[in-house]
């Protein structure tokens, strides 16, 4: 479970941060999260006991607290339409979106 979130959902992060990824990335991301969350190395299939969507839920809501990039790919990209909202004075960033 600290192998999937330190690195395999760390990865996308600054793509995400930038981009709306497609449905499909997402869930090419899942498949290769769930077989080495279930498998390990072995390339024995081993039953599910739990859906993935489940495994994906915080600890404090009975989840095993694995990132869902989904949420997390709007929640970044929400933090930019925060960012603008702010409207702090002299903040490149958001100068240089709004002439954009």
């Amino acid at each position: 479970m600290v192998l999937t979130n330190s690195s395999l959902s760390s990865l996308p992060t600054y793509l995400m941060g930038m981009f709306q990824l497609f449905e499909s990335n997402h869930q090419q991301m899942d498949s290769i999260r769930s077989k080495i969350f279930w498998r390990g190395d072995t390339e024995k299939f081993k039953y599910h006991m739990v859906k993935w969507e489940k495994v994906c839920v915080p600890k404090d809501f009975g989840g095993l607290g694995i990132v869902n990039t989904r949420k997390m790919n709007e929640a970044l990209l929400i933090k930019w339409i925060w960012r603008l909202y702010e409207d702090r004075e002299g903040d490149k960033v958001c100068e240089l979106l709004k002439k954009k």
